[in-house]
């Protein structure tokens, strides 16, 4: 039977296959008689249906749930003081430890972003962590306050690492009040359906250096959302706009008096829903925006559904 699929299947096209079943679903179809016709909308409402209907994958924890219901009413929690002193000193090690490896992934942007990625939910990645990152995910995402909050809110199972990256965000003296050349800055949404991002910051950031900024109760489903959804699928689809940022319909400016920056001291972790409206701050100082980021959209991939019979797939 292994002979036979191996035949069937080859290493390379086993590759590709596993490959996109490690892929959540794309934010909007590019399509244009798709949108035009409401097939965006459609899909949206399918997201929806299947999450109403989804059940909860762990049993509700009075401790923690009141940190989902925040999510559910505003769709962003912040918590201080994460992490007592001797573990947050344990991960600023880390990250000054990798520091010299970080990536300048826009060194010719505003600001420049350096980044440094521990792992990924693919392949050789799927289900574990590089040894790097082992000081974040022991202190960070192994704690029971996110893992039950991810998983009561998203109503999945996590049987995949997420991935995640420690990130510095910082301007150059000579750039300092020019416009800022990264798209993160324009409000916009990552995906159409509830998925969970972790923000961690490692240094004091205010709205002088770039502060996440949140528009609070816009991950809710309703009338404006689905407008939001059909106008904007409709832009991308006739290639006016590059991505999806919620300017694509100027008189959404509802989603504007909401938004909000998210200040916080060293040590403040943020969660929030993907699905809502957020951009990152401007810079008004050379004081860098030091993070450490999870994203957990591989929980709506069919790996992280059947992770098992996936990884036997991959390994034959």
């Amino acid at each position: 039977m292994l002979g036979i699929i191996k035949f069937l299947f080859p290493s390379s096209l086993r590759v590709r296959i596993v490959d996109y079943l490690y892929s959540s679903p794309m934010c909007i179809k590019s399509n244009r008689l798709f949108n035009l016709v409401g097939g965006n909308i459609v899909r949206l409402l399918w997201f929806r249906i299947q999450f109403l209907f989804r059940a909860h994958k762990v049993k509700r924890d009075v401790k923690y749930e009141s940190l989902v219901n925040c999510l559910r009413r505003d769709g962003i929690v912040r918590i201080e003081n994460f992490l007592s002193d001797e573990e947050f000193s344990e991960v600023l090690n880390e990250y000054h430890g990798l520091y010299e490896e970080f990536h300048a992934t826009s060194a010719f942007e505003f600001p420049i972003q350096k980044r440094f990625f521990l792992g990924k939910s693919r392949l050789e990645h799927a289900d574990k962590f590089r040894v790097k990152g082992l000081v974040l995910k022991k202190f960070l995402l192994d704690r029971a306050p996110i893992k039950y909050v991810v998983q009561r809110y998203t109503r999945r199972k996590i049987n995949l690492s997420p991935s995640i990256v420690y990130g510095e965000e910082f301007y150059k003296q000579d750039d300092l009040g020019k416009k800022s050349q990264n798209k993160t800055v324009m409000p916009h949404y990552d995906v159409p359906y509830h998925s969970l991002k972790v923000f961690f910051y490692l240094n004091d950031v205010d709205e002088k250096n770039g502060a996440f900024h949140y528009s609070y109760g816009s991950h809710r489903f309703g009338w404006r959302r689905l407008l939001l959804e059909y106008f904007t699928s409709n832009n991308i689809a006739a290639k006016r706009y590059p991505q999806v940022n919620y300017e694509n319909c100027s008189f959404f400016n509802y989603y504007e008096n909401n938004m909000k920056p998210i200040v916080g001291k060293a040590n403040t972790l943020i969660i929030f829903d993907a699905m809502g409206i957020h951009k990152r701050g401007e810079f008004s100082t050379t004081q860098p925006r030091q993070t450490a980021q999870a994203s957990y959209r591989m929980l709506d991939s069919w790996a992280n559904s059947c992770s098992g019979l996936i990884k036997r797939f991959v390994n034959l």
